[in-house]
């Protein structure tokens, strides 16, 4: 085989590897991955994707994670909180007791950033505030963690981590008015899954694994939004319609409405002071620190009515200014609908190359 030609097949299988690690599809990107590992010049690539594809791919990979000692030392150069999350969550597969300081790790890489933690997907994040409601009894750090994960950037391209998030904010019994940001983070998920299928199908070489495993992870997400509708509070149904359409998607929220069954319990009226605190804000909202002091007193303030109130109308929050920031989601509502139109895939995910 023509050596430059092979060069080129061996530049397309990692380009496709950071396209499956992209959009989500994991088992892709390590198999694309594990081709390349001993490459001269592209292992070092490779093995990284397969490190990141492994972490997310859940704990069954977790101890061949591990093993990978060269990327988990370079890794840990990395800046922004890069692999933070993701290397914690290996060591306390293993070491357990280890794992209230791994949180913290996170949370000073956040705080050193003004809340801002770096990282490819948040399923890491999304795990370690499972782990820490669950298994350290850790409300608390599950709270912070959560607010990481709602304060990423990016469209959440995994199912499974918008599925984790709602499960989240049931057990920690989060605010009505952060629904909100779920049903942001659900209905820009499924604009992009289904813009996937294609980009998978134009993009690979070899599509028919990765176009199945596209409409495998549609078809699951009705089950998944039908499951989460029947425990969430029952505003979140009622919240789902009334942002489809500013999300550009009508329709679903006109299936939600005919299809769907809210559950019978309504949301917490009582004021949740952890949600509210500072530092939860700066972790949710990247742009909390630029504000003055005065105008972040505004935004607790706001959120706190909105997390409070003794109604069911919002009047209170809307008489303090929080609307804008909670009931909408921060920017989210803003750019999704301008995200809808690009056809170019770094529109939809917001991230750099891997």
């Amino acid at each position: 085989m023509n050596r430059q030609f092979r060069e080129r097949q061996d530049a397309g299988i990692l380009e496709e590897g950071r396209l499956c690690l992209k959009v989500g599809y994991f088992e892709g990107a390590l198999e694309r991955a594990l081709q390349l590992q001993e490459h001269p010049e592209l292992g070092v690539s490779a093995r990284y994707i397969a490190w990141i594809a492994r972490v997310y791919l859940g704990e069954a990979h977790w101890a061949d994670a591990m093993k990978m000692r060269e990327v988990i030392a370079e890794v840990k150069k990395l800046y922004g909180g890069q692999g933070i999350a993701e290397y914690v969550c290996l060591v306390i597969a293993s070491k357990a007791n280890l794992a209230s300081e791994g949180i913290q790790m996170i949370f000073r890489a956040a705080d050193a950033q003004h809340g801002v933690l770096v990282t490819w997907h948040p399923t890491a994040i999304l795990y370690l505030a499972e782990f820490a409601f669950a298994k350290l009894k850790d409300s608390r750090s599950a709270v912070l963690l959560t607010s990481i994960a709602m304060g990423f950037r990016p469209i959440f391209v995994s199912l499974s981590d918008v599925h984790r998030l709602a499960k989240l904010l049931i057990v920690l019994n989060a605010p009505v008015c952060l629904w909100a940001d779920w049903c942001s983070v659900l209905i820009q998920h499924l604009h992009f899954a289904t813009a996937r299928t294609g980009v998978l199908r134009s993009e690979l070489r070899t599509p028919g694994e990765s176009e199945r495993w596209s409409l495998a992870q549609d078809a699951a997400s009705e089950e998944m939004v039908q499951s989460v509708l029947a425990v969430a509070p029952s505003e979140a149904w009622a919240l789902l319609q009334s942002l489809a359409p500013h999300f550009d998607a009508a329709e679903f929220g006109e299936v939600v409405k005919d299809r769907f069954i809210p559950s019978s319990v309504a949301g917490a009226r009582s004021a949740e002071p952890l949600w509210s605190e500072p530092i939860a804000l700066r972790y949710r909202y990247f742009w909390y620190d630029m504000l003055t002091s005065a105008e972040q007193d505004l935004v607790r303030n706001g959120d706190w009515a909105m997390f409070g109130l003794p109604t069911d109308d919002f009047s209170m929050a809307l008489a303090r200014g929080g609307a804008p920031w909670s009931l909408y989601s921060n920017d989210r509502l803003l750019i999704c609908s301008h995200r809808r139109s690009q056809n170019n895939l770094s529109w939809w995910l917001g991230i750099g190359k891997i």
